[in-house]
């Protein structure tokens, strides 16, 4: 039986739903909505970078689909250069078609230099890793806790000593104006080159993108904030997300940008403002060692996976058995071979990024 490559577009979303009830999960959100299908994969690029060419499928004669690649566009701030790069979301092929899965994703390396994946499986990796190097890190987990007494409550097993450590906040007086954003500006873009010039590699979060992101979402309502601090600008973008069956609800951060001493000063604003509105604990992923620092410098602290004090990931619903941290990847397809990418710490990779920052089932 013959088949074909195509690009998946919104005319092939119900044969798309099908395959993913088949062989990923009912209700996929990637393919459920149209409204949301249409979004995510309309990513505001710059001139130099196409949009097109990052999902694709093979479709059958009898026009059913057998595998497909589902990745979204973007452009990647690589050492001081602007490359094209695609954020995979899904890699999956019927068990009779497992070469199609490689056909697809060498297709689409073909015109992207970078892929990156996030909570990949490891058939994703397998696959990325035979055609490109491939390079797995962890993304490091900050929190802050805003209301001890909700934080502890969220705990699954709490210790005598529990209660203290929850408690243990230093977070700083406020050291800047805190300034709601409804919408991205030229002040930014500045702020983000500059933000940028010191990064080995990240999305380019140019003002276009952060508003298609985070104020453009279909779903979700983010929080864009800028505070300005005697060391600049500092950008924070976070959510609120319920707790399944609970009154507790989490702040999910998704940017931190700036230089350490404007995050510093900058994330105590933050702070007061998220515990203002009830929130039980603030969490972050990030890569930037920087940053990270910035972060725990303002009074932020690294999660640390010991049932004493191990705080949840997964909120809705509320899973206790999940990992801590969240797997990321990249390959850079061709690199320069005196390229040295494996020091993840000088990259800004963060939830935001990729598809984890998503709605699921819950909602």
């Amino acid at each position: 039986m013959s088949a074909e490559v195509i690009n998946l577009e919104l005319a092939n979303l119900a044969a798309a739903r099908t395959f993913a009830d088949r062989h990923i999960r009912p209700d996929y959100l990637v393919f459920k909505d149209e409204t949301y299908f249409t979004w995510q994969f309309k990513t505001p690029c710059s001139e130099e970078i196409d949009s097109g060419g990052a999902c694709l499928a093979l479709r059958e004669e009898d026009e059913r689909l057998s595998a497909l690649v589902v990745a979204r566009t973007e452009g990647i701030w690589a050492r001081g250069r602007l490359i094209q790069g695609a954020w995979l979301h899904e890699l999956y092929a019927e068990p009779e078609r497992q070469g199609a899965g490689m056909l697809l994703l060498r297709k689409m390396i073909r015109a992207h230099g970078f892929i990156g994946l996030a909570g990949h499986s490891t058939y994703s990796s397998v696959v990325l890793g035979s055609l490109c190097p491939l390079i797995d890190f962890e993304l490091e987990r900050l929190f802050a806790v805003c209301d001890p007494k909700a934080t502890l409550a969220l705990i699954g097993q709490p210790s005598e000593v529990t209660p203290s450590y929850v408690a243990m906040n230093r977070i700083g007086a406020a050291g800047g104006e805190l300034e709601i954003l409804t919408g991205f500006d030229a002040a930014y873009d500045a702020d983000w080159a500059d933000f940028k010039s010191r990064l080995s590699l990240a999305t380019d979060r140019t003002a276009a993108m952060m508003r298609w992101r985070y104020l453009d979402h279909p779903v979700f309502r983010y929080h864009c904030r800028r505070v300005r601090t005697a060391f600049g600008n500092a950008y924070f973008v976070w959510r609120e997300e319920a707790v399944a069956d609970r009154a507790e609800r989490i702040a999910r951060m998704c940017e931190a940008i700036g230089s350490p001493k404007a995050l510093a000063a900058g994330f105590p604003a933050l702070h007061g403002e998220m515990t203002s509105q009830g929130i039980a604990f603030a969490d972050f992923f990030c890569s930037n060692a920087s940053v990270l620092a910035g972060l725990a410098a303002g009074g932020m602290r690294r999660v640390i996976p010991h049932p004493d004090f191990d705080l949840p990931r997964l909120f809705a619903p509320l899973a206790l058995d999940m990992r801590r941290r969240l797997k990321f990847g990249f390959a850079l397809c061709p690199a320069a071979p005196e390229d040295n990418w494996h020091d993840v710490s000088q990259t800004y990779f963060t939830k935001g990024d990729v598809n984890q920052d998503r709605p699921n089932r819950v909602l």
